[in-house]
């Protein structure tokens, strides 16, 4: 796990490293582009939260292989397990690591409009659009190994998880949501402007 995290780092810093593309030059760049580093990240993690957040919750017995009883307790703390990022504009990201990604990935993205578009043009509503993206971040503190039974979540270091340029079209669609959630338009239908029931609403307006 720890080898395959390390890849995963290795890769995106490889990929971060190239100049940006023919269509965004150095001026073109946004003042907060690259500001931060996934490496600089793990000394942003307050320690002292994990562990003034540490408490016991009980005991907890399991069964093992060899069919005796294994006893250990049962703990809860806080421990950093992803990052969300949001930003105004596409293929814009704070880390330095996700510019080569994000760069490689605008030629492939032709599934809708994305970030800082309007939901109706011309239809006077100025609704904007952020772009966000999920990465997976539980990072190796060293406190694994201390006298202290944390709970730390198994997992590698850093994973990109989600990226929502890659599906502009299906969450900006509202006829997706009508096929895959038919609840919502059923909750819409059964109201008491469109059929009022006589036992729940007090009439219409």
């Amino acid at each position: 796990m720890r080898t395959r995290s390390l890849a995963v780092l290795a890769l995106l810093a490889g990929l971060g490293s190239p100049a940006l593309p023919h269509s965004r030059t150095d001026s073109e760049r946004l003042p907060y582009e690259g500001t931060l580093s996934i490496t600089a990240t793990y000394g942003l993690v307050d320690v002292t939260c994990i562990l003034s957040s540490w408490r016991i919750l009980g005991t907890l017995a399991c069964p093992t292989p060899e069919g005796g009883v294994r006893v250990c307790l049962l703990v809860e703390n806080a421990y950093p397990t992803g990052i969300l990022e949001v930003v105004r504009q596409e293929y814009r990201s704070h880390y330095g690591e996700m510019t080569g990604v994000l760069s490689a990935l605008q030629p492939a993205t032709a599934t809708g409009r994305s970030g800082s578009g309007t939901a109706r043009t011309g239809g006077g509503d100025a609704l904007q659009f952020s772009e966000s993206r999920v990465y997976t971040f539980v990072p190796d503190l060293g406190l694994s190994n201390s006298q202290i039974p944390l709970a730390i979540p198994s997992s590698q270091d850093f994973q990109i998880d989600y990226i929502s340029e890659l599906d502009g079209w299906g969450w900006r669609n509202p006829l997706l949501e009508k096929f895959v959630a038919p609840e919502s338009v059923l909750s819409g239908l059964k109201s008491c402007d469109h059929l009022p029931d006589c036992m729940t609403c007090a009439g219409r307006w």
